[in-house]
């Protein structure tokens, strides 16, 4: 990346932090889609559909700035948006992240792992006579 010209700043260096509460959110999302898809099989077919859907509307290809303010509350609702606020920040500015954002991370990266840690708690009894 130094050859590329990007110079190393001390947010890049805490980038580590918020990917590991990027990774606990996506670890949480599989658990509660995995434990889910024993029971109920659409569920794999629903998240084929679903997840094109996710990457269009997450800012990872475009700048939330071409939206029309009218429609970025929308888009502010879907959770990996703040995940990719954050890490746009540290990565391509090179600033530490609001502390809003880092707050909203934390906030949904917990509340999904205590949801998926109940819906797996739930469901992990019935793995082994419905596979």
């Amino acid at each position: 990346m130094v050859y590329l010209g990007m110079s190393i700043s001390f947010s890049f260096l805490l980038d580590n932090s918020y990917n590991t509460s990027f990774t606990v959110f996506c670890f949480s999302v599989g658990l509660i889609l995995g434990s889910l898809n024993v029971y109920f099989r659409d569920v794999g077919i629903l998240w084929n559909t679903l997840n094109p859907a996710l990457f269009y509307l997450s800012p990872i290809a475009y700048s939330i700035d071409i939206i029309p303010v009218e429609y970025q509350f929308y888009f502010k609702l879907n959770p990996i948006y703040h995940f990719l606020i954050v890490i746009r920040n540290v990565l391509y500015d090179g600033t530490f992240p609001s502390f809003n954002s880092l707050m909203y991370c934390i906030v949904i990266t917990l509340t999904a792992l205590l949801f998926a840690l109940f819906i797996y708690k739930k469901t992990r009894n019935g793995f082994i006579s419905n596979l």
